[in-house]
């Protein structure tokens, strides 16, 4: 079966004080969940947020990426955002560990990880191409039983079948 195929369209949502996540692909061939961040007040969108490569058995883990519109960077929505897709991680799918691998330059995403909770684990030369030039990352990462969800955020769990979303989503 190939990527298009395996992907769906759902409706399924989380919402916090100030952002909203809609689940939007579902990719089984790549197991991997691609999530819209909207504001609440009036639906605009915000930026995306994906757990990707979800490991089963042993392992029960998956990467954590993410991506804001500029315009809404520093506005506490993606540290929102964080916290739901950490708790649909953590609560909904059962995974053990997230890992996120962030550019040693990029401050703004090492500042939002680290209030999150996860833990610097290493240094990754070369890792990632992007810009057609190899670029090193930091390796962060956090464990369900270290994880603390926010208190501020009022999130609730995102389902990943479809229509099957928090009461009202």
């Amino acid at each position: 079966m190939n990527a298009k195929a395996s992907e769906r369209r759902t409706g399924s949502t989380a919402r916090g004080r100030l952002v909203s996540l809609t689940l939007v692909a579902h990719d089984r061939d790549q197991d991997t969940r691609r999530f819209e961040i909207r504001r609440k007040t009036d639906g605009v969108l915000l930026g995306a947020v994906e757990i990707s490569r979800i490991a089963r058995g042993n392992f029960q883990s998956a990467y954590l990426g993410y991506s804001i519109i500029s315009a809404y960077r520093r506005r506490g929505y993606m540290t929102e955002a964080l916290q739901l897709i950490l708790r649909h991680a953590f609560r909904t799918l059962r995974l053990h560990r997230i890992e996120a691998n962030i550019e040693p330059g990029n401050e703004a995403s090492l500042a939002l990880v680290r209030n999150a909770g996860f833990t610097r684990e290493g240094f990754s030369r070369r890792y990632l191409k992007i810009g057609g030039r190899w670029r090193d990352h930091e390796r962060w990462a956090i464990l369900a039983e270290d994880w603390r969800p926010s208190k501020r955020s009022g999130s609730r769990t995102v389902s990943d079948r479809p229509g099957r979303g928090p009461a009202g989503a």
